[in-house]
């Protein structure tokens, strides 16, 4: 059972003997980059840290995963991520397992993680959702085939939000959900592209050769950023194109996409949401 948590940027995956909770985005270390921007802001690290013990406390997970972009800078290390993320994967290691999905912002992560903190594939991990399989990836990167026959594939990388616009010029954006499904086909032979195999006319066909599997039309979880302090892609608003390889791919019908604020509010499809914003 894959249930999204009320009022959180953050879901949970229930198996028999196992409860799974995942956060995406936390980039702690970010207000190094808005000071040089002359914005001073205290760092959020003990917030963030206090949620989701909090979210633990409630919830009583297993295994904590955390979605990528764990930290902020890219190919460095910060001196701030240095102080505040070792202590921060200690605190959450005394909680349950903890795994991390790098992110494109996770360079050298491995220099800040404590034993008994696993570091996983960028190319994510697969959990059992009873009977069903659930790929989590950050999304910068394409998943191992065997995502491709998973029932949910759970993304972070975006930090999807929503824009409302007052008539007064008033503009506000809430973090939002996103549900999508892919078509079989076209994602089949992008995966084919990806990995220099011919697609010989049937794509569908090829990957099962290549792979042994099919390709399944997965329920698609984009994942708000639990940082909330953070930026987003004003989805309704047509701000640039989808980040990473499998959007890119033309494969998701972004149109059709369904979104959700945090409180559960259904917003509708995304493309009945731009087609309302340009009015």
């Amino acid at each position: 059972m894959l249930r999204l948590i009320p009022d959180e940027a953050a879901l949970l995956i229930k198996s028999a003997g196992a409860r799974v909770l995942v956060v995406a985005d936390l980039h702690l270390g970010f207000e190094r980059e808005l000071l040089a921007s002359g914005i001073r802001l205290p760092s959020q690290t003990g917030r963030i840290l206090r949620r989701i013990e909090e979210l633990a406390a409630r919830y009583k997970p297993t295994r904590i995963v955390l979605l990528g972009d764990v930290k902020h800078t890219t190919v460095e290390i910060a001196p701030q991520e240095y102080r505040e993320i070792p202590d921060f994967l200690k605190a959450l290691r005394a909680l349950g397992e903890v795994t991390i999905v790098p992110g494109n912002h996770d360079g050298d992560i491995m220099d800040l993680v404590p034993r008994g903190v696993e570091v996983a594939p960028a190319r994510g991990i697969l959990v059992e959702d009873g009977k069903r399989r659930v790929a989590l990836l950050h999304g910068h990167a394409w998943p191992e085939a065997q995502a491709l026959a998973a029932d949910a594939l759970v993304f972070g990388h975006t930090h999807p939000t929503v824009e409302f616009r007052e008539p007064s010029g008033l503009r506000m954006v809430e973090p939002a959900w996103v549900f999508a499904r892919w078509e079989r086909r076209k994602m089949a032979a992008a995966y084919l592209r990806f990995k220099g195999i011919d697609d010989e006319g049937d794509p569908l066909v090829a990957f099962k050769r290549a792979y042994g599997q099919g390709v399944k039309s997965p329920r698609i979880v984009i994942m708000p950023a639990f940082n909330r302090l953070l930026g987003g892609m004003a989805m309704n608003a047509g701000e640039g194109a989808m980040l990473g390889p499998v959007f890119s791919s033309g494969a998701v019908n972004m149109e059709k996409a369904e979104l959700y604020l945090l409180d559960g509010t259904y917003l509708g499809p995304l493309g009945r949401l731009r087609a309302v914003a340009k009015r």
